[in-house]
C-alpha cells in the first residue's frame, strides 16, 4: 500500500526517534513523498532543528521514495526547482488525478509566497497531497487547517488527521500504532 506522508511528520518522527521501517515494513507498505514534499525538506533551514533535516533526507535515502509526476519543463520554475519530472524519471497519473489535481489547484493554487527565498507557492504542497489522498492514505498534522488537507478530509478521502496534543500525551510507540491503525482504515 502506498502512503504519502506530509512534511510535518518529520518533527514527531525525528524527535522521537522513529523506525519508519518497523511500523510501515517495506513488504506491506510503501512510504513516499511528493516532488514538493522533498522541496520542502530542501528549505528547512532552522539551526536548532538541523537533525529534522537530516532524519527526513536519511529517510529518503533508505526508506521513503518521492512521487514525481511526469509533466514538462516549464519556464515558471528554475531547471532544481520543476515541479514535474521528465521522460523516465517521472510517473504518469490518469485523467480522473489530473482533473482532481486540476480542480485543487483553482480552488486553492497562488504564485504568492510565504518568503520569497521558499521554492513553493502557499498550499502548493498540500494540493499535491490532497489529491492523492483521493486514493492512497496521507498523514498529516494540519487536516484541520483550511486548505487542500481538510478539504480532502471532509470529502471522505483516505486523510490520516494527527492531532499534536494527543502526539504528545501518550508514548510515541502508541502513537505509531494508531497511526498504522488509522492508515489500514482508510485503505478499506
Amino acid at each position: 500500500m502506498r502512503i504519502f506522508l506530509d512534511n510535518n511528520l518529520w518533527n514527531y518522527l525525528a524527535d522521537n526517534e522513529i523506525d519508519l521501517m518497523y511500523y510501515f515494513p517495506a513488504n506491506r507498505y510503501e512510504l513516499c513523498i511528493t516532488t514538493h514534499g522533498k522541496y520542502e525538506i530542501e528549505q528547512l533551514v532552522n539551526e536548532n532543528k538541523q537533525y529534522i533535516k537530516e532524519f527526513a533526507l536519511d529517510a529518503l535515502i533508505s526508506t521513503v521514495r518521492e512521487d514525481s509526476i511526469f509533466g514538462f519543463y516549464s519556464d515558471l520554475f528554475p531547471k532544481e526547482h520543476q515541479r514535474s519530472s521528465g521522460f523516465g524519471a517521472g510517473r504518469f497519473i490518469d485523467e480522473s488525478e489530473s482533473l482532481l489535481r486540476t480542480k485543487l489547484v483553482s480552488k486553492y493554487g497562488t504564485l504568492e509566497k510565504r518568503k520569497e527565498t521558499q521554492i513553493l507557492f502557499k498550499q502548493e504542497a498540500d494540493i499535491e497531497l490532497a489529491w492523492r489522498s483521493k486514493n492512497s492514505p496521507v498523514i498529516t498534522f494540519d487536516a484541520n487547517k483550511s486548505g487542500p488537507l481538510l478539504y480532502a478530509l471532509n470529502q471522505g478521502w483516505k486523510v490520516v488527521s494527527l492531532d499534536v496534543d494527543r502526539s504528545r500525551k501518550i508514548p510515541s510507540g502508541e502513537f505509531m500504532q494508531e497511526i498504522v491503525s488509522a492508515v489500514e482504515a482508510k485503505a478499506t
